[in-house]
């Protein structure tokens, strides 16, 4: 988890398909992933006060992947994935 502003970015992995939004802030199901590998990796922006923002997923079929760092400056956010 990282800190940017008003933004707090989260990073992790899920496999299947996962709402990350479950309060369905938007309904055209962009908070709705489907793994396409084992696990996938993802990264969501939440404001501090924990409203979903948007989510993005990371990783190609048939890998496991796993963001495990998170760093940001004031215009960028930079990922480290893991890949096996």
């Amino acid at each position: 988890m990282k800190t940017q502003g008003n933004r707090v970015y989260v990073s992790g992995s899920f496999g299947a398909t996962t709402d990350f939004d479950p309060a369905n802030t938007y309904l055209d199901n962009h908070d709705v992933l489907t793994s396409r590998g084992y696990e996938d990796a993802f990264v969501m922006a939440l404001d501090t006060s924990g409203n979903f923002h948007w989510v993005r997923p990371l990783g190609g079929a048939g890998r496991w992947e796993a963001a495990i760092a998170l760093a940001a400056t004031d215009s960028r956010l930079v990922i480290l994935l893991q890949s096996k």
